[in-house]
């Protein structure tokens, strides 16, 4: 194995390059990462949108001094930009060409923007990146100001908490017709939306259609909501570099050993898409570079997909979710006036899924019976 290239700076990325260099010891391993900083904890972003820097153990993954340690290899503010599979070689944002012998795409995604009039504005914002996270201090350095969030799943709520610790005005503007319904059942929703509600001073404003982003607000079909700033947290797009003869739906598609339909080329973490199914969250990201990392340096490695868990302690409310919470039938069900508990079971009586809110000291319980 003489030169294995990784496409991305992300934890995917980061991954596939330990993986690899502990599969091949004398590889030549390369990243090319489009951020202008080391691998970092991307679910991190949203608290330092608060203003305050987190310390670097517990954001970068790993200091400059493990890649040199281990002889990876990694630029930043250098992106690939173009594939050649025939001749097996990169073409990178800065003009070279590079040749590589085994490649993993663990690009990632942007932000997506709703497309309506104005989305594109000086007024808005996204959270994605460490670009997005310094734009956006900038553009709030100077004053509390109002904010209108589209989207509002998680990550969209925990930007709101932070904007809300910064001093700023938040509204939430959600397309779903109630709270978190990816997340939690119909009760469950209820449920948290009247403690949010009640504890966070956030605005949520749910079945609203966003027509036009203006200088002074959001247009929705039946009301106006002012404010200076309009950020989005409504998913993201892949980012796929231009590749001839690459096999890509909702994603990169790739086998349960990460590779492409294309010879030597593998991809893994949000730019992928297995089973049918974008990836889209950190730890599955992070599997899949395992993986990736490992096949691209010849070794055998089987990626097996899991249920994680979705869990939010922010706006005055803490909560967990897993598995299949909408087809099944309820095994257990509570409500108190501070905590709510749904058990889901399957046909056979295992437990397929749950949400917990508020009093969240089962979950460990819970995750050990949805694995066995």
């Amino acid at each position: 194995m003489k030169h294995i290239i990784i496409a991305g700076g992300g934890v995917a990325a980061f991954e596939s390059a330990v993986a690899a260099r502990i599969q091949a010891p004398e590889a030549k391993i390369s990243m090319f990462s489009r951020e202008e900083v080391l691998p970092y904890r991307r679910p991190g972003l949203s608290a330092l949108a608060a203003g305050n820097d987190a310390p670097e153990n517990s954001f970068f993954i790993k200091s400059a001094a493990f890649f040199e340690d281990k002889n990876i290899g990694i630029e930043l503010n250098c992106s690939i930009e173009k594939i050649s599979p025939q001749e097996h070689s990169v073409s990178l944002s800065d003009g070279r060409c590079v040749a590589y012998d085994r490649l993993i795409i663990a690009t990632g995604g942007v932000a997506r923007r709703i497309p309506v009039p104005g989305a594109d504005g000086e007024n808005t914002f996204v959270l994605r990146d460490f670009r997005d996270l310094m734009n956006m201090r900038r553009m709030l350095a100077d004053k509390k100001a109002r904010v209108a969030i589209v989207g509002g799943g998680l990550l969209g709520l925990e930007l709101a908490d932070s904007l809300l610790k910064r001093g700023c005005a938040v509204s939430i503007i959600e397309s779903s017709q109630t709270f978190l319904p990816r997340n939690l059942d119909a009760a469950g929703g209820a449920f948290a939306l009247n403690i949010v509600r009640a504890n966070s001073g956030l605005e949520i404003l749910l079945a609203m259609s966003v027509k036009e982003i203006t200088a002074d607000g959001v247009v929705c079909q039946d009301r106006f909501i002012e404010c200076d700033y309009t950020a989005f947290s409504v998913g993201v797009v892949p980012s796929i570099p231009e590749c001839p003869g690459l096999s890509v739906n909702r994603g990169i598609v790739v086998d349960s050993n990460m590779k492409t339909n294309l010879d030597d080329i593998y991809a893994c973490g949000d730019v992928a898409e297995y089973s049918g199914i974008p990836c889209g969250l950190y730890l599955t990201a992070s599997k899949m570079g395992k993986t990736a990392g490992t096949c691209a340096a010849g070794g055998c490695s089987e990626y097996v997909s899991e249920a994680y868990p979705a869990r939010l302690n922010a706006l005055g409310i803490k909560m967990f979710s897993v598995g299949n919470i909408a087809a099944e039938s309820i095994s257990e069900q509570y409500e108190d006036a501070s905590s709510y508990r749904a058990i889901y079971a399957d046909s056979t009586g295992n437990i397929s899924g749950a949400v917990l809110i508020g009093d969240v000291s089962r979950s460990s319980e819970i995750l050990k019976k949805l694995k066995h």
